[in-house]
């Protein structure tokens, strides 16, 4: 799961269908591996401004799992 985090991230910022799965991704990776929180927490806010709404969902789901690996 380390090995890939990094792949994710960059592909997070790439073109909307692929950051819509990079953040699907994104937010199995943390639930996995909660310490990857701290990795993809700053990508959090371009997705949610995305007008894309399946982009939009991505970051909800990866917002949901970074809240619970660390609600404070």
């Amino acid at each position: 799961a380390l090995e890939l985090a990094d792949e994710v991230a960059r592909l997070i910022s790439s073109h909307h269908l692929m950051s819509k799965k990079a953040a699907l991704c994104a937010a199995q990776l943390v639930r996995t591996v909660p310490d990857l929180a701290d990795t993809f927490a700053p990508l959090v806010a371009p997705l949610l401004a995305h007008p894309q709404h399946g982009v939009l969902l991505g970051g909800l789901s990866l917002l949901e799992s970074l809240l619970m690996a660390d609600p404070t």
